[in-house]
């Protein structure tokens, strides 16, 4: 008897290792089938292995080293700063939107309620960062470990704890088309530990409130209440009074789209 509970629990210990690795959330209530879990991670990372990448002079680099070298670089072009110095000058030119009362709410001291919910609130099986420590494992152990984790993170952002302690994160490419042949075709996703992520979560609940009334109406993605169709329509509806305006027919018009300089570099 103690031995087939034994066998059933590392049976039990392999498919939640092969269903973390498969990320089929869709699964959870469905069949257990240890051979799709086997499958499905296997195809994915084949699929996601980089054989060659094109540099910046246009030459195949295909040994690892080569291949190394090309993302070092990419990365280190876009993620560096020019390290300006004068924001008073930039910050004079911005108008104060928050109120005394607003304030008040965003400086609140942060207390271990809101840790455990924000830790909570978080997928439990996400990819895991350095450290290798997933949500579940803060969130089935919040009894043993809640009180360090909650003063740790509320120390974080109260400024006692240096975030380099946890700033350490594993960039992973995921391909933006088939058939990716340079760095531009990926997109660089950061997976960072689950304490940077719970403080800076908990920062961004506080901001998610106060959001609309910050940023103007003309930003409409990542606005709770807007939609970043509302800008695609605008864009038709312009275009579409051109074609029916005698008066503008024969003007110009030109639109300027850089996505690369918006979302992927730091400034």
């Amino acid at each position: 008897m103690e031995t087939k509970l034994a066998l059933n629990l590392e049976l039990d210990k392999t498919q939640l290792y092969w269903k973390q690795r498969a990320r089929a959330n869709w699964l959870r209530h469905g069949d257990q089938n240890s051979a799709f879990f086997h499958h499905f991670p296997s195809q994915r990372k084949r699929r996601n292995r980089i054989l060659f990448l094109n540099s910046d002079q246009g030459i195949r680099m295909e040994s690892e080293m080569d291949i190394h070298t090309v993302a070092r670089d990419y990365f280190m072009d876009i993620f560096s700063s020019i390290h300006p110095d004068n924001f008073e000058q930039i910050l004079a030119s911005v108008s104060p939107c928050i109120s005394t009362a607003e304030n008040d709410i965003l400086m609140s001291p942060f207390d271990k309620k809101e840790v455990y919910t924000t830790l909570q609130a978080m997928g439990p099986l996400k990819a895991a960062g350095a450290d290798g420590l997933g949500e579940v494992f803060y969130q089935r152990l919040w009894h043993i470990l809640g009180d360090e984790v909650a003063d740790f993170c509320i120390g974080l952002l109260n400024g006692v704890y240096d975030m380099q302690l946890i700033n350490q994160t594993h960039t992973v490419l995921i391909p933006k088309v088939s058939s990716p042949s340079n760095m531009t075709h990926y997109r660089p996703i950061s997976l960072c530990n689950v304490i940077f992520k719970i403080a800076s979560k908990m920062l961004a609940n506080r901001l998610q409130k106060f959001l609309d009334i910050c940023i103007d109406e003309s930003q409409s993605a990542f606005i709770p209440g807007r939609a970043i169709t509302d800008n695609v329509m605008i864009a038709y509806d312009i275009l579409h009074s051109f074609t029916r305006n005698r008066m503008v027919r024969k003007g110009y018009f030109a639109l300027k789209l850089d996505m690369s300089k918006a979302y992927d570099h730091v400034e």
